[in-house]
């Protein structure tokens, strides 16, 4: 295999998520560009915003390097939460997310400051959909990427996210 090959198929575009992200009670895999993994976010997001995020990079991936609008059933965001009033609060704080990531450029390295989630509209039916569209900037990251994660999805819906206004209260 020539060099040139072997640098596009170990591109982070080029790899696949395994079984069904989407399904708590099954085996999945996310694949996420590395430059997303180690983010350096200037609010903290919560651990209901993480998987949100990762559930719509899983979503996207197919089309992740494109700039197209991105449409996900809001059921399969919220993971094994039983109702939707998560998912609004956690696309708010990624959408006022301000990630650091390091990109290269030319063989250069650089600090490069993106926003994780641009405008969305959400349906206001409770089983409607979201649309994402991703910015230029953004959708450079993983067309760039070269090194990813393997999220393994079990893994992640085994963290329990816990309301702590509700437990600071009692």
């Amino acid at each position: 295999m020539t060099q040139a090959a072997l640098a596009e198929t170990a591109r982070t575009l080029m790899q696949r998520g395994r079984g069904n992200p989407f399904d708590p009670a099954n085996y999945g895999e996310i694949v996420k560009p590395g430059e997303l993994v180690d983010i350096v976010e200037l609010s903290p997001l919560t651990l209901a915003d993480r998987r949100i995020y990762n559930l719509l990079i899983a979503n996207a991936w197919d089309r992740i390097g494109e700039p197209v609008i991105h449409r996900i059933a809001k059921s399969a965001l919220k993971g094994t939460h039983q109702g939707n009033e998560r998912i609004e609060s956690s696309l708010l704080r990624l959408m006022g997310t301000i990630a650091i990531v390091t990109i290269r450029k030319a063989g250069k390295s650089y600090k490069r400051r993106v926003q994780l989630l641009g405008p969305s509209d959400e349906s206001l039916e409770k089983d409607g959909f979201s649309s994402l569209p991703h910015s230029e900037e953004l959708i450079e990251i993983p067309r760039n990427s070269e090194v990813y994660a393997r999220l393994k999805t079990q893994v992640m819906y085994c963290f329990e996210v816990r309301n702590t206004r509700s437990a600071s209260m009692k």
